[in-house]
């Protein structure tokens, strides 16, 4: 006589956290309802608070608080809900979600609640530029000046964010403007960093000091790379006459950034406060060169005009202005250059003219340019 045995697999028991968020995700007030009463005691209301807040759902949200009894909410409401220690209030201020906010603060959320990296659900509101939530919370009591564990406030992570509206709101609020992070970073040098004029102009309007480095570029070096002339004049006049060649770690100026992006304006003013004309970085690229590259023609004429040197060479290739002119085949660079005495004769490392380098990389523009003189 021979036996078979037959397996039989039970079927898998659904996590009733997952039956709960696809119910909350999909926005079924009505289902929700009758899982908080056939889920297995006790149900998971902190994460079914936390989807709530995730998903936006304010009918959905309010169910659950009523199901807490009076003495689990609070803590419920405190209690971390996710592995980075956010609480319902701080997904609700991420995603600027108003209603949800005023509703978890009505019921007692703790307004300045830290993540484990110690951010607020103000901070999170203003990283994301949700101005309402921010505000509401402010009102609710909420502090303007908070610090991150990295030293972040809401101020800096607004600014660094470009969120000109939250960083008023902020300011007008009586944050301070010149906190700064662990490793000295300032409101101000984060919105510099990103391009964020009216978050610049704002912080400068509030008392904002020119401040804190970034790889050792300071918030001069940034508004020159941005080519925010408004604000590289304030700044111009708040800074000592050495700062204007303060070279960052890879020892380029405010100048040499302004060029190689080609604003001219920003160079002409950074040169009228004294910059170096012809201060290289440690490749020895000079404000000429670097604007030279990437045929920044009114840049050139600006830098030549203040008497940048044409005979200037890298420190790689020993190529002068010229050379970088025939490369980048900038026509009107090359004859500029050669108005103010560029030798086209010039050899690099290799024992290549200008000349031969338009050549060998077809740069016909430029050719034509020597063809021409000769």
């Amino acid at each position: 006589m021979s036996y078979r045995v037959v397996i039989v697999e039970a079927e898998d028991t659904p996590d009733p956290r997952d039956v709960l968020a696809a119910a909350i995700r999909a926005g079924d007030v009505g289902r929700v309802s009758d899982l908080l009463l056939s889920l297995p005691p006790p149900p998971p209301l902190a994460f079914g608070l936390l989807q709530a807040c995730s998903f936006g759902n304010r009918d959905i949200l309010e169910l659950l608080l009523d199901a807490c009894t009076p003495s689990e909410l609070p803590s419920l409401l405190a209690a971390p809900a996710d592995r980075r220690g956010r609480s319902p209030l701080h997904f609700a201020a991420a995603n600027g979600d108003w209603a949800a906010a005023q509703l978890l603060l009505a019921r007692g959320a703790d307004v300045d609640a830290v993540s484990k990296d110690g951010l607020t659900p103000c901070a999170y509101a203003a990283a994301a530029g949700h101005r309402g939530v921010m505000d509401l919370l402010l009102d609710a009591g909420a502090a303007a000046d908070k610090a991150a564990n990295d030293g972040s406030t809401p101020l800096l992570l607004a600014a660094e964010g470009g969120h000109a509206h939250c960083v008023a709101s902020l300011l007008r609020r009586g944050a301070d403007p010149n906190t700064t992070t662990n490793d000295g970073t300032s409101p101000l040098l984060a919105a510099l960093e990103g391009g964020h004029r009216q978050a610049v102009e704002a912080l400068l309007a509030a008392g904002a000091q020119p401040g804190g480095t970034t790889d050792g570029r300071t918030v001069l070096h940034w508004a020159a790379h941005h080519g925010m002339v408004k604000v590289l004049e304030e700044l111009l006049a708040k800074g000592d006459s050495a700062s204007v060649d303060a070279a960052d770690e890879a020892g380029e100026t405010a100048l040499l950034l302004a060029a190689r992006r080609g604003h001219a304006q920003a160079v002409q003013l950074l040169l009228q406060h004294g910059a170096a004309t012809d201060k290289p970085n440690s490749a020895g690229i000079t404000p000429l060169i670097a604007a030279t590259l990437f045929g920044h023609d009114a840049t050139v004429a600006a830098l030549l005009a203040r008497g940048a040197g044409t005979t200037v060479r890298d420190a790689t290739f020993k190529r002068t202005p010229l050379h970088f002119a025939a490369l980048a085949d900038a026509e009107p660079v090359a004859r500029l250059l050669l108005q103010h005495g560029a030798d086209a004769t010039a050899v690099d490392t290799s024992g290549a003219t200008p000349m031969d380098l338009a050549v060998e990389y077809e740069c016909t523009m430029v050719v034509r340019v020597f063809t021409s003189r000769s």
